[in-house]
């Protein structure tokens, strides 16, 4: 089966293959203790296992270890500049000697394929193209049908690496040459990006009790231009037990362990939290910025609709998107600048306030800038916990005149959870609470809003 053909019959298989469950919310208790809930499908103790299989496989397991491969990186980097390695140094080609590959992995089946977290991190390992690499997330769901995990990254991953495919299909489409497009290529062509949407409307539903699957879906149909739909499902996530992160398995059993991953990793093999943070720093920052254009369109069609309800449900949206399980401080301060884009919408609409209306307004400014302030604080907990680098991460290490040392490197690498845990424990557990008091606030009634 050649790239193409694999990529098409995937898709025109999934929508039939997948369960298709009822187009209702599913009924869940809002009272739910939270440990009750899970993204993930296998128990527990399998979940577990894999994780300890894959630390297994990981090179540099102690300090000396991950401090003798800077050095090397260092070393190699400084002959080919002169002397003087590169402040990048740590990120060439070295530094895949020592990532865990999906190849490490693939002897791992035998003991964990029937586990869609196992086809997930092969996914997430793999260097395929990507009409080749979304095979594996078929595969987990091939392994797991009643996965709603599973079935939300497959069509979001979809929609994101799928796009190449689809232009290339556009292309021919749009010389109306259909004859030269298969049944499938038609379908794609035709119905994208619905079809993704669909998708990941289906797992949320499959799931019923994750807000956040629910946010998520919502902006892919407002790429569709359906505000109506897009309330609609920001409604039900608002009501949603459970507001938890989807990430691909290993991120995702790192940020639910995150406190204690250190343990988890054991001392004996210190250097691994290296060669994890090294691994972790290929991920993505999703595009908050599509989230802004969703509440821009709703603000738009309010005041073309006169829904102030409306701004209501974005309200809320925004203030529990920065409550989010393992939330980081990037993701609370786009909630924060959601909020604020309704705010000043809302204001323009009200027009002349009463001294009471204002007020309410004036405290929900307040409540703002404790979060923007909080930015600050993120800083400074680098600064304590990162000692000579302080304020910086390694997406940033391009920034010093003299590149970090090895042993700056290490310290640097090997105290991500330290910093990870505080900012989401410290600074963001913090800030969940005033996203909490933010929720009152009522587009419909400012006056009455007290700040609490």
């Amino acid at each position: 089966m050649n790239a193409k053909m694999s990529w098409t019959a995937v898709l025109a298989a999934v929508a039939v293959l997948i369960p298709q469950p009822a187009y209702a919310q599913a009924v869940s208790d809002a009272g739910t203790a939270a440990d009750d809930y899970s993204i993930f499908y296998s128990p527990p103790d399998r979940v577990d296992a894999l994780f300890a299989a894959f630390l297994d496989v990981m090179p540099l397991q102690t300090r000396e270890d991950a401090l003798a491969a800077f050095q090397a990186m260092w070393d190699h980097s400084a002959a080919e500049n002169n002397g003087k390695p590169e402040a990048y140094y740590w990120s060439g080609a070295a530094a895949s000697e020592y990532r865990v590959s999906e190849e490490d992995i693939i002897p791992l089946e035998a003991d964990f394929g029937n586990m869609p977290e196992y086809w997930q991190f092969r996914y997430y390992l793999s260097r395929a193209e990507p009409d080749e690499k979304i095979l594996l997330l078929q595969k987990a769901m091939d392994v797991a049908p009643d996965d709603a995990a599973s079935l939300f990254l497959y069509w979001q991953e979809t929609a994101n690496s799928g796009a190449g495919i689809y232009r290339s299909i556009h292309m021919k489409f749009g010389t109306r040459n259909e004859e030269q497009l298969t049944p499938e290529e038609l379908g794609i062509c035709r119905n994208w990006p619905q079809l993704p949407a669909e998708g990941m409307e289906r797992a949320a539903r499959m799931d019923g009790q994750n807000a956040m699957m629910y946010y998520w879906t919502a902006q892919k149909y407002s790429i569709l231009g359906e505000t109506e739909h897009v309330i609609e499902l920001l409604g039900l996530g608002n009501a949603c037990p459970h507001n938890v992160g989807i990430h691909l398995f290993p991120l995702s059993y790192t940020y639910a362990h995150l406190e204690d991953i250190r343990s988890i990793v054991g001392a004996e093999r210190d250097g691994c939290m290296v060669t994890l943070s090294v691994q972790w720093a290929r991920e993505a920052i999703p595009n908050y910025i599509k989230l802004k254009d969703v509440v821009k369109q709703i603000c738009v069609a309010a005041n073309l609709g006169c829904e102030m309800q409306w701004l209501n449900t974005a309200h809320e949206f925004a203030c529990r998107f920065g409550q989010t399980e393992h939330a980081g401080m990037i993701q609370q301060l786009v909630a924060n600048v959601l909020v604020g884009v309704l705010a000043e919408h809302a204001m323009r609409l009200w027009g002349t306030m009463s001294p009471d209306e204002a007020r309410g307004f004036s405290r929900l400014y307040q409540k703002k800038g404790v979060i923007s302030g909080a930015s600050r604080c993120w800083h400074l907990s680098s600064q304590y916990y990162g000692e000579k680098l302080a304020g910086l991460g390694y997406y940033s290490l391009g920034l010093p005149e003299e590149p970090p040392t090895p042993e700056e490197m290490v310290e640097l690498f090997s105290s991500w959870p330290v910093n990870r845990e505080f900012e989401i424990n410290v600074i963001g557990e913090t800030l969940a609470s005033v996203f909490k008091s933010m929720e009152a606030f009522d587009y419909t009634d400012p006056a009455a809003y007290r700040g609490y």
